[in-house]
């Protein structure tokens, strides 16, 4: 006789993993009997069920003949009424009388179970109560840090000293001058620390660091105790309504949260709540405190808290450690200066902080972690209550007692240690990869869902060895001297680098929550505490691993599937571990019309391991993340993994398809770079189109219309929805609006009245004040306090607002009309940031990244390259994207709209910017700015959801990596390729098939003058070569700057990256456009077959 129950699969437990209260659940057990064809070998099938605290139950099962010899028999189990657990076996009786039983595996882990003569392990079903897991934690990064060991701000000198004590008694101070010396303890001849190191970390020296969070990709700090305690680590705490003072000030833990939440950086406190300190202003054992403490008499008003046994010198602490004694979690008074109103929970998330870690959960009584939570949600609904616990946490049992964390009502999430354990015995050879996939599968099984994807995914902290070390192989000596200078040898790193490269790549891949603890992206090595809690070694950090580690946040980012993807674990070999992470068909990324998948698979040994990923037929394309190398799937893929080698794969049930570009040419020209006209402007781009169509050209592109500022850069827009107000004022004086404005400009007026209202106002605000920027408006007019009061007060500067952005969108679109039939497509281009004193900025504050004064927090701009040696600081403020993601970027889908209306392409400027942008702090040059990770190919598949295809043009041009060139590739955006910056490409056909060809572009000399400046045959004639080389290229579009078809130098050049002034002035003269020219141009293009 044959049985078979796998819990993972949905014909035996249906629905997979925990139970929602209110939801039914299936259970069924398949049974074979190929020596008996009647069917009649039981007797009797039982589901026995075990409720803690409530019984046994048995329940009948439910046959369902199969075939012949096959049954399955099966009972549905009514809901729950309670949260709770129960375990499950099945009983069987056969004809004989006697008993088989069918349970858990001896492992414990779910899936395929065991039969058994006698009573078997039980499988566990965790039933729970629905509840939402703040969303800015479910999809963070989460940064551990000692703030002794983290950063020195420049106070920190005043902090150490504030903090000393002459007449303190107890444990003394040890203030270490150099931050490179080695972490240590003095020990009495009792085994108690009587000399406490700090090396002066600080929350100044955590804010100056920020950006380097930022730059990693974090969005939650998780910071080690912070509140007034004598030793380094803050977990004896002696007064938590203060910060320690070697740390700063509440004023400096407020500016810290204020200057966090800016950058989209999430605070979370440790709250030790299971014990204070002997030295404490509460306990007090030392009398250092002015209050009455509970070792001093039964009379203090903190006696309560306490469990004294034999008072004074015998009580409860934790751990038997008498420094850290007991407090009673359930004593009314405690519970009031905790939870109460103005209690310490509600206090610091008033100040700033977004959720507490509770330091050992399993110290605290489940309806005290209950109130907890209450507390914390009715003060900030969206705070996060995060637990330490080292196991399973749906099955955890602490002193005798089964707890409740994950039912409902109380935690928000766990540490999940048993992924670092197992991942860990995966790495180091003690288990193998089946193991680790069991190991997780379980977890998956045994937590609620909203509870797995909250897991905060360690591989290390501060009460572990550092996990370099651990990978290592180094065995910890037993002298503490030895222990304390003992450093890893080049082979002993290299090996744990490797390890932990791969190991990180798991964890960022793993359903839940990735966890960094201070150091360990830079190289920081050492064993147990205090060797762990090394200074962080800026000015040393392992470079390779530190790019790692932000190339894994930046991939986290950008795959939506990666962070709320489900999650299937698999060995592929004993040494070959993966993960699956896929939607689910009930999930709303789900696309039935393109499915995709990513996949991780590991390698653990130093030599080469094949893996074969075990695909669906429905899956044909596939790119590597890594390496960005592509690949048809179909039938499935195989790999030769290098040693401790990874690959993480995007599969797609098909490649991405590029838009089609037919084989075309055309002129870029900004419209104020043409001619005047009697006609005025509109007048000068209908004769730009009759020329264009003399010379063969089917293609303008234009430079953004937008109103600019002083510096006239179209790039620096005052706002990205108006139209160009130097076009539009010429126009308002061409028409008289004495008459009664028509219907159309009503209804243009009501149809852009998201972006109209806001660019009305600010402009009439801007006239007003001769030009002010808004940051220096009055307060009223700066905050927008009275919106409809101000719209009253500067009605009549509105509404002529108003009426040039009317104009210049009527004639713009008639410009527009005309090209369109005469067989030209208008190419516009998007400026990728407005300007800091525009009307976006001002309109739109919460979308970008600013200081409190309304001024960029953080600078667009590049590093240094070919056009300037120190980078470039433009100036413009960077985006918040989170904040943008909040509402699918609603605000980018209105400008692709309203662009989409006036042009019939787009050039997306600077594309790289949604992979990464660059940064730069407010007041440094562009030498000082970082990378930061942008809203990624989630920003385009959200915006192509809502408007459909989009025909972009990819400005991909600069500083490029394998993010941006996967960005790219997916997008499936056409990029472009300049002559100037890759000549020799030009015969790549491969290349340039998806790509916009030019000779330059508005920041590149002209042709001439960059042939000049390469000497050899003469620049005109090498120049007309050149374009006809172009032409003839296997490039869809060419594209030649007008400079360039007139053979013009660099004195006609368009703008100068890196120079403020003299830029964006050209313009041409009518009598450059000469019937000869255009008719070589067309004899070009019709060679060229364009």
């Amino acid at each position: 006789m044959r049985l078979l129950h796998d819990s993972h699969r949905a014909e035996y437990r249906s629905p997979f993993g925990a139970l929602p209260l209110g939801k039914s659940l299936t259970l069924s057990l398949d049974v074979w009997d190929e020596d008996t064809e009647d069917g009649g070998w039981l007797t009797d099938a039982k589901l026995r069920v075990w409720r803690e605290g409530r019984g046994e139950e048995l329940l009948t099962l439910t046959p369902q003949i199969l075939s012949e010899n096959y049954r399955r028999f099966s009972v549905t189990m009514p809901p729950e009424e309670e949260p709770g657990l129960f375990w499950y076996y099945f009983m069987l009786q056969e004809a004989s009388g006697s008993l088989l039983f069918y349970g858990n595996n001896a492992a414990h882990m779910g899936g395929v179970g065991e039969m058994n003569l006698s009573e078997p392990c039980s499988y566990q079903v965790t039933v729970y109560r629905p509840e939402v897991t703040p969303a800015w934690y479910r999809r963070a990064v989460c940064y551990q840090i000692f703030p002794d060991r983290f950063c020195r701000g420049d106070d920190w000198q005043d902090c150490q000293r504030r903090a000393a004590a002459a007449d303190w008694l107890g444990s003394c101070r040890v203030v270490q001058q150099s931050w490179h010396d080695k972490p240590f303890y003095g020990y009495d001849d009792k085994g108690r620390v009587v000399r406490w190191p700090f090396f002066g970390g600080n929350l100044a020296g955590i804010r100056d660091k920020l950006l380097y969070l930022k730059s990693l990709g974090v969005t939650a700090v998780y910071l080690n105790p912070i509140f007034r305690a004598t030793s380094n680590h803050k977990y004896d705490t002696a007064d938590y309504r203060q910060i320690d003072p070697s740390f700063g000030t509440e004023e400096d833990f407020e500016l810290l949260c204020a200057a966090a939440a800016r950058l989209g950086i999430r605070i979370i406190l440790d709250g030790v709540f299971s014990h204070t300190g002997e030295d404490s202003r509460y306990f007090n054992k030392f009398g250092n405190y002015p209050d009455l403490g509970a070792y001093q008499s039964e009379e203090s008003l903190y006696y309560s808290w306490y469990k004294f046994k034999n008072y004074p010198e015998e009580y409860a602490s934790w751990w038997g450690v008498s420094a850290l004694p007991e407090v009673n979690e359930q004593d009314e008074s405690y519970r009031r200066f905790m939870l109460g109103e103005d209690g310490v929970v509600r206090y610091w998330l008033r100040h700033g902080a977004s959720g507490w870690r509770l330091d050992v959960a399993d110290e605290l009584p489940d309806a005290f972690i209950r109130d907890l939570r209450q507390a914390a949600k009715a003060e900030k609904p969206d705070s996060l209550i995060l637990g330490e616990v080292w196991e399973d946490a749906s099955n955890k049992r602490s002193y005798g007692d089964l707890r409740s964390y994950l039912l409902g009502g109380e935690l928000d999430a766990t540490m999940n240690y048993p992924f670092r354990d197992r991942a860990l015995a995966y790495l180091m050879g003690e288990q193998r990869a089946d193991d680790l996939a069991a190991a997780l599968m379980s977890l998956k099984e045994n937590y609620p869902p909203e509870h797995f994807a909250a897991a905060l995914n360690l591989l290390g902290s501060h009460d572990t060895p550092r996990v370099l070390t651990v990978l290592s192989g180094a065995v910890e000596p037993a002298d503490k001297i030895a222990a304390e200078y003992f450093t890893l040898t080049p082979e002993q790193r290299a090996l744990a680098k490797s390890r932990l490269k791969l190991l990180a790549l798991m964890q960022f891949a793993m359903r839940g929550v990735p966890h960094i603890y201070y150091g360990d992206e830079a190289g920081l090595a050492g064993f147990a505490d205090p060797f762990n809690r090394a200074p962080y070694p800026w000015g040393d950090e392992d470079d390779e691993l530190l790019d790692w580690y932000r190339r894994l946040s930046r991939l986290r980012g950008e795959y939506d599937l990666l962070v709320d993807g489900d999650f299937q674990p698999q060995a592929l070999s004993p040494d070959v571990y993966a993960c699956r992470r896929y939607w689910t068909d009930s999930d709303e990324n789900h696309d039935e019309n393109n499915i995709e998948e990513i996949w991780l698979v590991c390698n653990r040994l130093g030599e080469p391991q094949e893996a074969k990923v075990p695909l669906s037929a429905a899956f044909g394309w596939g790119i590597e993340l890594l390496s960005g190398e592509e690949t048809d799937v179909k039938g499935g893929l195989s790999r030769m993994l290098p040693p401790y080698g990874a690959e993480i794969w995007l599969f797609r049930s098909a490649a991405p398809q590029p838009i089609k570009l037919p084989r075309m040419a055309g002129v870029l020209c900004p419209v104020l770079a043409l001619p005047t006209s009697e006609g005025g402007w509109v007048s000068s781009c209908r004769r730009f189109v009759d020329f264009l169509t003399l010379a063969g050209q089917k293609l303008w592109q234009v430079l953004p219309l937008n109103p600019v500022a002083e510096s006239l850069s179209p790039y620096t827009p005052l706002s990205v929805f108006a139209g160009q107000e130097q076009l539009a004022a010429e126009l308002l004086r061409c028409v008289d609006w004495s008459a009664e404005p028509s219907e159309e400009y009503f209804e243009f007026c009501r149809n852009n009245a998201d972006w109209l209202d806001d660019y009305a106002l600010f402009a009439a605000i801007c006239e007003a004040r001769a030009g002010l920027p808004w940051q220096r408006w009055p307060q009223a007019e700066r905050e927008r306090e009275d919106v409809p009061r101000l719209m009253a007060a500067y009605a009549e500067g509105m509404e002529n607002c108003r009426r040039r952005q009317y104009l210049f969108r009527r004639e713009w679109h008639t410009v527009k009309d005309y090209a369109n039939k005469h067989g030209i497509r208008i190419i516009g281009d998007l400026p990728i940031y407005p300007a800091a004193a525009g009307a976006d900025v001002w309109a739109h504050r919460d979308l970008f990244l600013l200081d409190e004064a309304g001024y960029p927090l953080l600078s667009a701009g590049v590093p240094p390259d070919y056009f300037a040696a120190r980078g470039q600081n433009w100036g413009n403020p960077l985006y918040n994207w989170e904040a943008m993601r909040q509402d699918n970027y609603r605000w980018w889908r209105r400008r692709f709209e309203l662009a989409l209306e006036d042009f019939d392409y787009l050039r997306l400027d600077h594309f790289r910017s949604f992979a990464a942008f660059y940064a730069i702090p407010q007041g440094e040059d562009a030498t000082q700015g970082c990378w930061l990770k942008g809203p990624g190919h989630g920003f385009f598949r959200s915006i192509e959801r809502e408007l459909g295809r989009l025909p972009l043009l990819a400005e991909d041009l600069g500083f490029l990596d394998r993010e941006v060139y996967n960005l790219l590739r997916l997008a499936a955006y056409p990029g472009m390729a300049v002559y100037q910056f890759e000549p020799e490409r030009i015969a790549d056909a491969a290349y340039l098939s998806g790509r916009v060809l030019y000779s330059g572009t508005h920041d590149n000399q002209t042709l001439a003058g960059w042939l000049s400046a390469r000497g050899g045959v003469p620049a005109v004639e090498r120049e007309r070569q050149v374009i006809n080389e172009l032409y003839q290229s296997q490039a869809p579009w060419v594209i030649i700057p007008l400079q360039d078809m007139f053979s013009l130098g660099d004195e006609a050049r368009l703008n100068v990256p890196g120079q403020a002034e003299g830029n964006w002035r050209w313009q041409a003269d009518w009598q450059q456009f000469k019937l000869t020219l255009a008719a070589e141009y067309q004899k070009m293009a019709k060679s060229a077959g364009r």
